[in-house]
């Protein structure tokens, strides 16, 4: 689903550099819908990527992208925005050991 509007992404798998969503026309291929966003880690990366990206919800060429499997949900639990990811990290935070 897009990150912005809800929308179910066009296709499972590969998102192109380009790809937009078919109704708000917003970039998909976003640190938002790649499933190595999270923030708090090293510019907010699982990956070991070399070179920060600032905008976020902003087009990239980076070649670690795969979409995030929330993001093809649809219906209840599917992820509409980042909005929870810091909250939900830092709650799972608590129960480490």
């Amino acid at each position: 689903m897009c990150a912005n509007c809800g929308e179910s992404l066009p296709r499972e798998g590969k998102v192109g550099f380009r790809e937009t969503c078919p109704k708000c026309g917003r970039d998909l291929h976003t640190c938002l819908h790649c499933r190595f966003h999270k923030v708090g880690v090293h510019w907010d990366c699982l990956e070991t990527v070399t070179e920060q990206v600032v905008e976020k919800d902003r087009s990239n060429l980076c070649e670690w992208f795969v979409a995030d499997p929330r993001f093809l949900l649809k219906g209840p639990g599917a992820r509409v925005d980042g909005k929870g990811d810091a909250a939900r990290s830092a709650f799972e935070d608590l129960f480490k050991g």
